[in-house]
C-alpha cells in the first residue's frame, strides 16, 4: 500500500510568550517541526527592524538530520535583545524552515513570529496601565456588591413581613438568584486577583519594580483573595441556607448575609484605597524614569551629531552625501519623538500634581511650562534637519541638563516603602530571596545560551555572544556578592563562595570561547547552589514548601507565600535541615534556626548530585588553603 510523502509541518510552539520583550530579558523562542517520514534539516532565521527600516537579516540555527531519523524536532532559541544590539521599540521577525528527504522539495516555512523590544520605562508604564484596569474591575465588582446588598435587604424585608409559614417558589427563586449573583461576584473577584498576580509576575522581570513595590501590590492582591474566599463566601452560604428555611429563619440568614456583604464592601474599599496609593507612588517613580530616558536620548543625539559634524558642518542639506543625509533624517525623527514624549510626560506630571498636590511635581510642571517644552524640542529637530549643527548641539545639551534636573526633583519627592511582612524580632529575607530567584533565572538563561553556542548548528557570531555572556556572568557574580553582604549570615558564606567559584570558572571558560560540558557543568552547579540558598532562606522564613516546589518557585509565588504567612502567623517548628535538593522541613522558623541547624549535627548533604564543595556531614567547609584567609576576613568584619 503506497503512502503519500507529505511536506514537513512547522509551527510556533503555542506556549511561546509573544508579549513585548524587555531589553535585558531572555525569551525562549520555540518552533515545532514534524514530518511523516523524517526531517532532513531545520533552520531558524530572523529579520531585525528599527521603525520601518530593516537593519539586517540573520541566519541563526541550521540543524541537519541526514545521518539520523528524526520525525519530530523542537527548535529552540534564547532570544536576548542585548546580544543583537537591539533598542527600545525595535522589532524582530523569526521564521523557521524545515525540509524533508523528498527530492527537490521546497522547504516549508513557518508563519513569522513577531516580537517587539520594550525598554524598562515603557514596560513599567505598561504594568501601571494594566494595574489600572485591575482596579477598574475591582471598583465595578464593589458597585455590583453594593447593589446586591440592597437587593438582599429588600428581599429580607419582604420575607420578614410575610405571614406565610413557608417561602413560596417565587421567593425561593429570588433568594437563589441572589446566591448565584454572589457566587459570580466572588468568582470575578478571584479571577481579577489571578490577573493581577500575572501582571505582578511580569513586573518582577523589571528591576524598576523594587521588592517593596512588589510586596505592596502582592499584599493588596492577597486581601482580594481573602475577601473572595471569606466574606463573599459566607454571604453565599447564608443565602443558600435562607433558600431552604422558613420565613423567620430565612430573614435571619439574609440579614447575616447582608452583614457579610457589608464586610466585603469595607474590605474592597480598603483595598481600592491601598491600590490607589500604591499606583500613585508607582506613577511618581515612572514619571521620573521617563524624564531620565529623555535625558539619555538627548545625550545620545548629541554624541551622534558631534561624530558627523567634521564631514557635515557648514554644508546645506542639499550638499550632504547620502550617508550623512540619512543620519540627519534619523536624528530628526528621534528628536520629533522626544518632543511628543516630553509633552505627554509634562501633561501627566501636571495631572499628577492636580490630583496629589505634591509640591515638587507642581514645581517641575511649572518649569516645563516656562521652558516652552514642545516648541523648543521641535526647534531642535528643525535645526538638525537644516544642519544648523552648533545651535542644535547647544539646544540638545540644554534639554539634556533640564531633563536631568527635573528627574532629580521628582526623585526627591518619590516616597520609599518599607518591606512588607516579617516581624520586628527577626530579619525579613523577602528582598534577598527575590534577588536570588532573579539570579537563578539569569544563570539558567546563561546556561541555555551557552548550550546554543556549543551546538554545531549555531550560525551566529560566537565571539560576540561569548564576550556578552561573559559580561552577564561577571555581573551576576557582583549581584551574588551584594546579596551575600545583605544576608550577612556567616554560616551561608561557604555556599556563596562555592557559587562564586563556579561562576568564575564559567566566566573564564566563556572568555576563551569554550562552551563544552565543563562550562555548562559549572553554570549548572552555580544554579543548584543558588537553589539551595533559596530553599534554606525560605525555610528560615517559615515558607518551606518542599524542595521540588521551590525549584520552580516564581517571585510572585514567593510574595503570595509571604502574605499568607503574615496572615497566619509564623509557626515554630523543628530546625530545618536541607534534603537532597536543598529543601527539607516545611516547618516554620526564623533565619536563626537555619543558622543553628547548619552549625549542628543535623545537616545532611546539600545535593546528592551536586559537586558543591560545601557538602559535608557536619558543617559546610571551604578549601583548606582558604581557611586562614576566611577566618581573618570574618574577624575583620566583627572588629
Amino acid at each position: 500500500k503506497i503512502q503519500k510523502d507529505l511536506p514537513p509541518f512547522v509551527k510556533v510552539n503555542p506556549l511561546t510568550d509573544t508579549s513585548p520583550v524587555l531589553l535585558f530579558e531572555t525569551r525562549k523562542v520555540s518552533f515545532r517541526n514534524e514530518d511523516d517520514f523524517g526531517l532532513k534539516e531545520c533552520s531558524l532565521r530572523c529579520s531585525l527592524f528599527r521603525g520601518e527600516k530593516k537593519i539586517k537579516d540573520l541566519d541563526i540555527i541550521s540543524e541537519n538530520f541526514s545521518e539520523v531519523e528524526r520525525k519530530k524536532y523542537e527548535l529552540s532559541f534564547p532570544f536576548d535583545p542585548s546580544l543583537m544590539a537591539l533598542e527600545d521599540g525595535d522589532e524582530i521577525n523569526f521564521i523557521a524552515t524545515a525540509r524533508d528527504k523528498y527530492p527537490e522539495r521546497e522547504p516549508t516555512l513557518s508563519k513569522p513570529l513577531k516580537l517587539v523590544v520594550i525598554g524598562p520605562e515603557k514596560h513599567a508604564e505598561m504594568i501601571r496601565s494594566q494595574m489600572d484596569a485591575v482596579i477598574a474591575e475591582i471598583s465595578e465588582i464593589a458597585r455590583n456588591q453594593e447593589a446586591l446588598q440592597f437587593e438582599t435587604l429588600s428581599a429580607e424585608e419582604k420575607t420578614r413581613r410575610s405571614e406565610e409559614p413557608q417561602l413560596d417558589p417565587v421567593e425561593r427563586t429570588e433568594i437563589n438568584n441572589l446566591k448565584n449573583d454572589q457566587n459570580d461576584l466572588a468568582k470575578r473577584l478571584n479571577s481579577t486577583a489571578r490577573n493581577g498576580s500575572g501582571i505582578i509576575n511580569e513586573a518582577t522581570k523589571n528591576p524598576f519594580f523594587t521588592p517593596e513595590i512588589l510586596n505592596e501590590f502582592a499584599s493588596s492582591l492577597s486581601e482580594i483573595k481573602e475577601t473572595s474566599a471569606g466574606s463573599m463566601k459566607e454571604s453565599e452560604n447564608r443565602l443558600n441556607s435562607a433558600a431552604s428555611s422558613n420565613p423567620s429563619e430565612a430573614s435571619q440568614s439574609m440579614m447575616q448575609s447582608a452583614e457579610a456583604q457589608e464586610r466585603a464592601l469595607e474590605e474592597l474599599r480598603k483595598v481600592l484605597a491601598m491600590f490607589s496609593e500604591q499606583l500613585d507612588r508607582l506613577e511618581a517613580r515612572t514619571l521620573a524614569q521617563r524624564l531620565t530616558k529623555l535625558e539619555k536620548t538627548e545625550k545620545k543625539l548629541s554624541r551622534k551629531l558631534v561624530s558627523i559634524m567634521p564631514s557635515s558642518v557648514g554644508k546645506m542639506p542639499s550638499q550632504l552625501d547620502s550617508k550623512n543625509l540619512s543620519s540627519f533624517y534619523e536624528m530628526e525623527k528621534i528628536q520629533t519623538q522626544v518632543s511628543e514624549d516630553a509633552d505627554e510626560v509634562k501633561n501627566e506630571i501636571s495631572r499628577y500634581h492636580e490630583r496629589t498636590q505634591k509640591a515638587e511635581y507642581g514645581k517641575v510642571s511649572q518649569l516645563m511650562v516656562n521652558a516652552d517644552l514642545k516648541k523648543g524640542l521641535t526647534g531642535v529637530a528643525q535645526n538638525i534637519r537644516n544642519n544648523i549643527s552648533f545651535q542644535a548641539l547647544d539646544n540638545l545639551n540644554y534639554w539634556e541638563s533640564s531633563f536631568e534636573k527635573w528627574a532629580r526633583l521628582l526623585q526627591q519627592e518619590s516616597p520609599g516603602g518599607d518591606t512588607a511582612g516579617g516581624s520586628s524580632d527577626k530579619k525579613d529575607r523577602t528582598a534577598d530571596i527575590l534577588s536570588l530567584l532573579k539570579m537563578r533565572k539569569v544563570q539558567s538563561d546563561i546556561l541555555f545560551k551557552t548550550k546554543t553556542l556549543g551546538s554545531e548548528g549555531f550560525l551566529g557570531n560566537r565571539k560576540t555572544w561569548s564576550l556578552s555572556l561573559k559580561e552577564q556572568q561577571d555581573t551576576l557574580m557582583i549581584d551574588l556578592t551584594d546579596t551575600q553582604i545583605s544576608i550577612a549570615e556567616e554560616v551561608l558564606n561557604p555556599l556563596f563562595d562555592d557559587a562564586h567559584m563556579a561562576m568564575s570558572e564559567s566566566s573564564e571558560q566563556l572568555s576563551k570561547q569554550i562552551f563544552d560540558q565543563g562550562t555548562q557543568t559549572a553554570q549548572q552547579e552555580s544554579k543548584n547552589i543558588i537553589s539551595d540558598l533559596i530553599n534554606l532562606l525560605l525555610e528560615g522564613q517559615g515558607q518551606g514548601q518542599g524542595s521540588s516546589d521551590n525549584e520552580n518557585l516564581t517571585a510572585m509565588e514567593l510574595l503570595m507565600m509571604q502574605m499568607g504567612n503574615e496572615q497566619k502567623g509564623m509557626s515554630k517548628g523543628n530546625s530545618p535541615t536541607p534534603g537532597k535538593t536543598g529543601g527539607g522541613s516545611s516547618q516554620g522558623g526564623s533565619v536563626d534556626q537555619v543558622t543553628k541547624s547548619l552549625q549542628g549535627a543535623t545537616l545532611t548533604p546539600t545535593k546528592k548530585n551536586s559537586s558543591s564543595k560545601s557538602s559535608g556531614n557536619v558543617t559546610p567547609t571551604i578549601a583548606p588553603e582558604f581557611q586562614d584567609a576566611m577566618e581573618k576576613y570574618f574577624k575583620a568584619i566583627e572588629d
